[in-house]
């Protein structure tokens, strides 16, 4: 059976972000993020790997971090907000701290229609995003994808790596086609086969 593995920041929506991949017919179990040695995710062998929002920016006292190692592994990794930054801050990017706290709030977001994320959707969407810390520049090798009126790196990738970053939360439903995102992440990034449904793992438990 296939599956997806979230590491969790401590954000509100990591276990909406699990029903999302659910509802995509994939299986995935979250893990609180420092849980998993390198190893251990290895011998979990996921099809990919989401790394939540957290309450915290990347400069906050004792913020966590990912292995290093992980980042070169190979599996395709999706971050979504403090996991979208954390990829910029670890791999060498430029964050700065912000003046002041912003919450989140509904921002309208152009897109790379043209990038596996964002295909059949429209250029302009709303996104539930928090601005936080800005990204000031993308570590070397990595593109930006989408766009607001603030954020010049809404979204970004690097593909040869196979990693993806979201500032906004597609698993939320005031980010427009959100779960389609997540969707063409699971399928056409993850390779996922859609071979999982509750049933079928109620009945598999309950044979057990």
């Amino acid at each position: 059976m296939q599956r997806v593995l979230i590491l969790d920041f401590g954000g509100p929506y990591s276990q909406l972000i699990a029903r999302r991949v659910r509802e995509c017919h994939v299986f995935c179990e979250i893990h609180p993020a420092n849980s998993m040695s390198p190893q251990a995710i290895r011998d979990f062998a996921p099809i990919g790997i989401i790394l939540s929002g957290g309450p915290d920016g990347v400069f906050a006292p004792n913020a966590p971090r990912l292995n290093d190692e992980l980042y070169s592994m190979g599996i395709p990794m999706l971050g979504i907000c403090y996991g979208s930054q954390l990829i910029v801050h670890q791999l060498g990017g430029t964050i700065v701290p912000a003046q002041e706290y912003l919450p989140h709030c509904r921002t309208l977001t152009t897109l790379d229609t043209n990038h596996v994320l964002f295909t059949e959707h429209t250029a302009d969407a709303i996104t539930w995003m928090c601005q936080g810390d800005p990204i000031i520049k993308l570590p070397q090798g990595f593109a930006s994808t989408a766009q607001t009126k603030d954020c010049p790196y809404a979204a970004f990738c690097c593909e040869e790596k196979k990693l993806y970053g979201v500032r906004f939360h597609p698993e939320v439903h005031l980010t427009s086609s959100g779960i389609r995102m997540i969707r063409q992440f699971l399928y056409q990034v993850c390779g996922a086969e859609g071979d999982w449904t509750m049933e079928q793992y109620a009945a598999m438990i309950t044979r057990e």
